[in-house]
């Protein structure tokens, strides 16, 4: 996949979806090397992680811990 960096937002559309799989650390190994090299010339696409990556965080916080049923013990 190769995007160049003038180009509008909309043309980086094709990235997005791997883009929020990074964010959720759930892009495959053999796809990072790709939208990381993106990503070093595309600000834009750079700031969505950043902003991905953070609500990702969050919600990861902000997730109850399981409750253990008793009658499962």
């Amino acid at each position: 996949m190769s995007v160049t960096m003038n180009k509008p937002l909309s043309s980086c559309e094709p990235w997005h979806e791997a883009i929020s799989l990074l964010a959720a650390g759930c892009l495959p190994a053999e796809e990072e090397a790709d939208v990381r090299r993106h990503l070093a010339h595309c600000a834009a696409c750079a700031a969505r992680l950043a902003e991905l990556t953070a609500v990702c965080a969050s919600l990861s916080h902000s997730r109850p811990a399981a409750a253990v049923h008793t009658a499962a013990i």
